[in-house]
């Protein structure tokens, strides 16, 4: 049996998830490039800001968009691997991780000290926080 998957690099594509789930097995989203686009910046400059609170709007509109199925979606990227980021991604809802395998203990060990409803109230408030400065106390992020 084959799966059909899409990967998607762009904020309009992203945006477009409930009709792309309707289409194929699985997501996977190149947050890295992603990221570039949200934020009109090159994708290995210093403006790459793990910390913009857009890039959380953006992954909870489209986890809001793809509902129960935001299981089948794929977080590829540095993303994940920035400090104090994967409770806030559990508590949107993303279960599924590509990292490098030297990172797979942090993760496990993170997994395993969230709680997905702190975690949950934890991605509301950096959804509405108003910049990086803020996202990074809510965090714990100097």
């Amino acid at each position: 049996m084959f799966s059909i998957g899409a990967m998607l690099e762009t904020v309009n594509a992203a945006k477009q998830i409930d009709s792309l789930l309707k289409e194929s097995d699985f997501i996977a989203l190149g947050t890295n490039d992603i990221i570039a686009n949200l934020l009109d910046c090159p994708r290995d400059s210093e403006q790459m800001n793990a910390y913009e609170p857009a890039i959380y709007q953006l992954l909870q509109q489209v986890a809001q968009q793809a509902g129960a199925r935001t299981r089948e979606i794929q977080l590829n990227g540095q993303l994940v691997r920035m400090p104090g980021v994967l409770p806030v991604l559990i508590g949107l809802g993303y279960r599924i991780f590509s990292v490098d395998p030297l990172l797979i203990p942090y993760l496990a060990e993170t997994i395993k000290q969230t709680d997905t409803t702190m975690a949950k109230q934890l991605a509301q408030q950096i959804c509405q926080a108003n910049d990086d400065k803020a996202v990074k106390k809510l965090i714990s992020v100097a």
